[in-house]
């Protein structure tokens, strides 16, 4: 009897230890294909991680690239003043500045793009428009008369008063066009308007009209008011248009004879 208990005992102790042996061999699979998995998910992460940032770089590769061509495409070369296109000898330039001349003038396109308004402030523009009297108020006017469409719009200073004040105008294939603000009048000056008349013949308004392209005048970026001097004179004040390779037309020359 003893020794059937004991039979007993040992094939108890012999199958929990089976049991015991067994189970630490589940646990150790199962950690292991824990492992497994964790490591594949962790690859997994870092090849999306590696796509995307690849993804990325080439974004902003492709957008440097982009910027680069743009930047490449339209390129303007800092002004060069010693380089004008129709320059006379001796003629030095001088303190450019791309700001308009303010008279109380400014200038707007308009949704056509083939039309401008011009408002006029008369309360500061009067004293220099050479009108007896006038009414202090801003006034808009039409710029009319265009072919082409207008890019940009200038208010250009010439000589060494305000009579030669010109407003200029960049047109889209990058020639100039241009109107006086004032026109000589016998022994002095008169606002440049072009009158309108009704049927019976009575002026009803005005507008101002461009006077046409300045002629040999092209591929022009921006434009300038600027200082000129010869040695020994007292200077004047004239337009420049700035190319895109930094030379320049000096539009004084063209348009004042």
């Amino acid at each position: 009897m003893s020794e059937k208990k004991e039979r007993t005992y040992v094939i108890v102790i012999v199958l929990l230890l089976i049991i015991i042996v067994a189970f630490g061999i589940y646990i150790l699979f199962m950690n292991e294909k824990t492992k497994t998995s964790n490591k594949n998910k962790e690859s997994e992460e870092q090849e999306v991680t590696k796509t995307d940032d690849d993804a990325k770089d080439n974004t902003v590769k492709s957008q440097d690239n982009n910027e680069n061509s743009i930047d490449n495409q339209d390129e303007i070369k800092e002004l060069n003043l010693n380089n004008c296109l129709n320059g006379k000898t001796g003629v030095v330039y001088k303190n450019p500045t791309d700001v308009s001349v303010n008279l109380g003038l400014s200038m707007a396109i308009n949704n056509d793009k083939k039309s401008i308004t011009l408002n006029i402030n008369w309360n500061e523009f009067g004293k220099y428009s050479g009108e007896s009297t006038w009414s202090p108020e801003t006034k808009s006017y039409q710029i009319t008369g265009f072919n082409k469409e207008v890019s940009s719009v200038f208010i250009g200073g010439m000589g060494q008063d305000a009579k030669s004040t010109t407003l200029f105008y960049i047109m889209s294939d990058k020639t100039v066009e241009y109107t006086p603000v004032f026109f000589r009048q016998e022994n002095d000056y008169a606002i440049n308007y072009t009158l309108e008349y009704s049927e019976d013949g009575s002026v009803t308004g005005e507008h101002f009209e461009t006077k046409g392209q300045l002629a040999g005048v092209a591929n022009v970026v921006k434009l300038y008011n600027i200082d000129a001097h010869q040695e020994y004179s007292s200077g004047w004040r004239t337009t420049i248009a700035a190319t895109k390779d930094g030379s320049f037309y000096d539009l004084g020359n063209i348009i004042i004879k």
